[in-house]
């Protein structure tokens, strides 16, 4: 077997292997019901605040999620179910109707070291990443000291 019949081979088992993985797509709950008085409104005063929040952080930590094409094709379906899943589960804007201290505190933790909203995710939705302004405005909002509003 020569190595272009190889190539062959593999690369129609490969394709083979992409379509049949799409009849297996992630069962994606659906997301908890808000309770009343919980959301954005709830937990963030500052519509500064607010604005980044929905831009940055509400695909995966809100019922607010958009989800893109490529959402719906295998193998990136169950990676972006798995991450919205993990992310309403850690924080949900949609039910909050408070943050403690260290939600606050991780909220604050995870912008300052630059993990949120994660680099994959700001690769595909630029619009996503955080400027230096941003984020220093999550950070003193995080700690209670947020400058007043302009």
């Amino acid at each position: 077997m020569t190595s272009k019949q190889l190539f062959r081979i593999l690369a129609a088992a490969a394709a083979g292997a992409v379509i049949v993985a799409q009849f297996f797509q992630p069962e994606i709950p659906a997301p908890p019901q808000p309770k009343p008085g919980a959301g954005y409104d709830a937990v963030v005063t500052d519509a500064r605040v607010k604005t980044i929040l929905r831009r940055a952080c509400a695909d995966c930590h809100s019922n607010d999620t958009v989800w893109p094409w490529y959402s719906h094709i295998s193998p990136v379906s169950h990676m972006v179910a798995n991450d919205v899943v993990r992310g309403r589960r850690q924080l949900n804007f949609s039910t909050v109707t408070s943050l403690s201290e260290d939600q606050m505190g991780e909220i604050h933790d995870v912008v300052n070291f630059g993990d949120m909203p994660p680099k994959a995710y700001t690769l595909i939705h630029p619009g996503a990443k955080l400027s230096p302004a941003d984020a220093e405005l999550l950070k003193q909002w995080a700690l209670g000291e947020l400058p007043p509003q302009n």
